[in-house]
């Protein structure tokens, strides 16, 4: 909603005319108003920003309106979620190595140290295993 000087609405057909008088200025020619909030929306949702707040942004009903009327971004966001799993499974395989190594380690110096196979630690303390058969 767009309003004059004086604080009265501004007829739609006013705001229409004086966007496109500048868009023709600006080498936008054929641009229409309602053209930028496509563009906002899209730029918006590219630059990772969850689609519920740019769907509240929009003023629209539900977040499936907005995923269904900007589909034609999905593609490209569904590629970046991959590539960014990717890069967490692939953090979370080398945490997984790196405690595997630890725990091997582990067992190398407690079976140096004489600890029995049933005792989790070297401290003679807890010479009960843990778990039950």
């Amino acid at each position: 909603m767009f309003s004059k000087v004086d604080g009265t609405a501004m007829d739609p057909g006013t705001l229409t005319k004086n966007f496109a008088k500048l868009a023709l200025k600006t080498d936008l020619a054929g641009t229409r108003f309602h053209d930028l909030r496509h563009t906002f929306a899209s730029i918006m949702l590219l630059a990772g920003i969850h689609p519920k707040i740019v769907s509240e942004m929009l003023g629209h009903s539900s977040v499936a309106l907005t995923l269904d009327t900007y589909s034609h971004v999905i593609p490209g966001l569904q590629k970046a979620a991959v590539r960014r799993l990717d890069e967490v499974l692939q953090a979370e395989l080398v945490q997984m190595e790196d405690v595997s190594k630890m725990l091997a380690k582990n067992s190398e110096l407690a079976s140096k140290n004489g600890a029995s196979e049933g005792i989790r630690t070297p401290d003679q303390r807890f010479t009960k295993p843990l778990l039950y058969p």
